[in-house]
């Protein structure tokens, strides 16, 4: 996605994403720009549908259902041996930095994540995941054409900002 930013922040549960996806929509964002990704395919595919946001990658098709969350199990191919992790190839996929939030997905949050156009939109855009609860925000500066996916999401990885305490407790409870 040439000259797009994105914005993206973790939540707690699929409650709290889902209200800031709702409160992105209010604000005028478009909902295909908006991404919700979840601790696998399966639950991701049915947050989409409730929501009628976009699917993550590895989220459009069944295949990524073989494909551990954490890379950790499954040979599709004992040639290639063991898969990259479901979530991390997603991550990667959305320019987003998998250091940071690979993890939290993990441990059951959700990463939401919007295309901006513009700079007003990065900033409305971080704005309303602050005010919305997310756990941690970050973004994704604007992407050159020539950069790989791998590219911005290492560059995306400079722009995050916790909205947690020092014990790791949410700043929004």
């Amino acid at each position: 996605m040439e000259n797009t930013s994105h914005v993206f922040g973790i939540y707690e549960t699929q409650e709290h994403a889902g209200r800031a996806v709702d409160g992105f929509v209010r604000n005028g964002f478009d909902l295909r720009s908006i991404t919700v990704l979840c601790g696998d395919s399966p639950t991701s595919r049915d947050f989409a549908a409730d929501k009628h946001t976009r699917l993550p990658p590895l989220a459009l098709d069944q295949h990524g259902d073989d494909v551990a969350p954490d890379g950790s199990w499954g040979l599709l191919d004992p040639q290639c041996g063991p898969q990259a992790g479901s979530i991390f190839s997603a991550l990667v996929e959305m320019e987003i930095s998998s250091e940071w939030a690979e993890g939290a997905v993990l441990e059951g949050k959700v990463l939401v994540s919007v295309d901006c156009v513009d700079p007003q939109g990065v900033r409305l855009g971080t704005e309303l995941l602050n005010s919305t609860g997310a756990l941690e925000v970050g973004f994704s500066p604007t992407r050159d054409a020539a950069d790989t996916p791998e590219q911005v999401a290492k560059a995306s990885a400079d722009h995050i900002r916790s909205n947690r305490d020092a014990e790791g407790q949410s700043l929004w409870r």
